[in-house]
Formats: structure tokens, C-alpha cells, sequence
């Protein structure tokens, strides 16, 4: 809301899009695996010119920087310790 309010145009992509199969990546693994390349080529499909990352594990965050075509800045990395709820602790101080 932040960034709409003072005219920013807003696009995003969560850590299941384009998700890839553990097993496509590791043999006999199950679950599913974010794809932080895919979020990047989404983005860049949207004519991002500036990607904020917000909660990435760390890896990802480094797939994603290295594939995105525009700028990444982070602003909220994951946090276990707040169990991803950064945001929500930063609320509570307004």
C-alpha cells in the first residue's frame, strides 16, 4: 500500500510461482521447490525497473539477483526467529 500510495505501479509474484518438483531437482525427495529464476523471468515479463525481495531464503535470493534484468534491492529477509512475520513486528512499533 505503501509504494501504491506514493505512485508506485505494483507487480508480484509469491515463492510458489512457476514451483519446481524436489523430485525434478533430487531424486526421491518429495515437496515442492520455490523458483526464484522463474520469478525473476515473470518480473521481467511485467517490465519490472526495480525488483524489492521480500522473505527469500537465502539461496534463492542469490538465484534471483543473479537473473533479474532489473535492479533487486531487499527490504524483509527471512527471519525464522519471527517466524516470517517481520513485517507484522515492525506494525506493532507504529
Amino acid at each position: 500500500e505503501i509504494l501504491i500510495n506514493e505512485g508506485f505501479i505494483v507487480d508480484s509474484v509469491n515463492c510458489k510461482y512457476d514451483r519446481v518438483p524436489f523430485t525434478d531437482l533430487v531424486p526421491g525427495y518429495k515437496g515442492i521447490s520455490c523458483n526464484p529464476a522463474g520469478q525473476a523471468k515473470y518480473l521481467e515479463q511485467k517490465g519490472t525497473e526495480l525488483n524489492i525481495m521480500m522473505g527469500l531464503c537465502l539461496g534463492h535470493d542469490i538465484i534471483f539477483n543473479a537473473k533479474s534484468k532489473a535492479p533487486v534491492t531487499p527490504l524483509v529477509v527471512k527471519d525464522r526467529v519471527l517466524n516470517h512475520n517481520t513485517l507484522e513486528v515492525l506494525k506493532s512499533n507504529q
